[in-house]
């Protein structure tokens, strides 16, 4: 029997297994996911996560005893799953090379157009910072690192992207007494992670901000091998057609991700709490109470929010980054800088698209020019972390210097516009009060 929107506001069996009294989640993001804005989620009654995707498990140690000297509350942390994101380039194909070195060259081009000092380094920056401290720079050596952290530190959950993991790790942490979460992008991919240990599903809706969690059926040709034409791999940008995904197919390194995935919010969170045993928490443009109240309604016992969170007080997001979702207007002409006074929220039109230009992987972005430059040689790269080492340096000087937002990933959900600037406890008590009064 389902359980009423009044009961679940009170304590999901999710909630209580967790020991947390709001169903709302912080979506970790690399570097906006602070330890204060973290424990200030938690410390509101609900469920803050860290995101240690590309962190040095010394980092990240730090990071957790931050979070814990600012609140008793429960937390998690999340992971990326190496074989879901990093692949060697020497199984790249011909043509996906060539791509990668267009890539890096079109972004030297526009660090000298921006007067930042960058050279083309010797070798890429690696992508867990772990490998700059000396530490092993496979990238499973590197996870599994992390996750010994993790279960040392004794934290509650864990939650990992772009896949699972091998089912010794599953098994580690489930001896440890840590509840799992995996995200999945369809049907399917719910089922492959409730039958590999799941404790509960984040339901990754397309309208997410940030990389897109997608791991099973990314199996078509390669780009070189298809013929174009009109909507073929990489010429619709943000497209939201959805498609049934091949469970038994692993992940290769091209895909067309418009085509994958790419399921809205409201209806993947009712497909998949349809299709599993286990909680589902609901993901993607949710922003208010509005959002949290569907996502209940529809059979989530929680909801997680990201972008409405990054422009509160206590996320680590570039000030520049926070400027653009707060202020951004239509992209059809040219940007205003100095930003004009803030506009309605009903006035900010930059749209938002999913592209793999910034880091190799699919993620959903504000519009820039970087993105229209990159439109058409965006779906030709491999699906993975192809420019995150190389672009990463780029990306934090462009933070300081006017014109860098053209250049940089603007992480947004497609409902950003509704962003808030105000402490994170108090955006949690607002969204909740929201949900209470439309129940009346």
């Amino acid at each position: 029997m389902a359980q009423p929107l009044s009961a679940k506001l009170k304590g999901s069996p999710l909630l209580q297994q967790l020991g947390v009294q709001h169903p709302l989640f912080l979506a970790p993001m690399a570097g906006a996911s602070t330890p204060p804005l973290v424990a200030a989620v938690s410390n509101a009654g609900g469920l803050g996560f860290y995101a240690a995707g590309i962190t040095a498990p010394a980092t990240l140690r730090s990071e957790i005893r931050a979070i814990k000297s600012l609140s008793p509350k429960p937390f998690g942390v999340n992971l990326f799953v190496p074989t879901g994101c990093h692949r060697p380039e020497s199984e790249f194909s011909k043509s996906q090379g060539e791509a990668v070195s267009r890539v890096r060259a079109y972004y030297m081009s526009r660090a000298e157009q921006l007067g930042l000092p960058l050279t083309p380094p010797p070798a890429p920056e690696p992508v867990h910072a772990a490998a700059v401290a000396g530490a092993p720079a496979s990238p499973d050596d590197v996870f599994r690192n992390l996750l010994d952290v993790v279960l040392e530190e004794g934290v509650p959950v864990l939650s990992f992207h772009f896949g699972w993991p091998q089912q010794d790790v599953v098994d580690r942490c489930k001896q440890a007494g840590v509840l799992l979460l995996g995200c999945a992008t369809s049907v399917a991919e719910a089922l492959y992670l409730e039958q590999r240990g799941a404790n509960a599903i984040i339901a990754q809706g397309s309208e997410a901000g940030g990389h897109r969690g997608t791991f099973l059926g990314i199996s078509i040709p390669d780009p070189e091998e298809v013929v174009t034409s009109g909507s073929a791999t990489g010429s619709a940008i943000g497209s939201a057609t959805g498609s049934a995904l091949d469970s038994g197919a692993g992940a290769s390194l091209s895909g067309d991700y418009n085509q994958l995935g790419m399921v809205g919010t409201l209806a993947l969170t009712g497909a998949v709490c349809a299709a599993v045993r286990v909680p589902v928490v609901a993901a993607g443009g949710i922003m208010d109470g509005r959002g949290v109240l569907a996502a209940l309604a529809l059979g989530a016992q929680a909801a997680q929010l990201g972008t409405a969170f990054l422009t509160t007080t206590e996320s680590g997001a570039p000030p520049s980054h926070k400027a653009a979702l707060l202020h951004c207007r239509s992209s059809t002409g040219p940007r205003q800088s100095p930003p004009a006074p803030k506009p309605d929220r009903q006035t900010r039109q930059t749209p938002t698209v999913v592209t793999q230009a910034f880091t190799g992987k699919p993620a959903r972005t504000l519009l820039n020019q970087a993105a229209r430059d990159l439109h058409q040689v965006q779906g030709q790269l491999p699906n993975t972390f192809c420019l995150a080492p190389f672009t990463r340096p780029l990306f934090r000087a462009a933070h300081s210097v006017p014109g860098g937002e053209e250049v940089l990933p603007l992480w947004a959900g497609q409902g950003y516009a509704a962003c808030r600037e105000l402490p994170a406890g108090q955006l949690v008590l607002d969204i909740m009060r929201e949900v209470e009064e439309l129940l009346g």
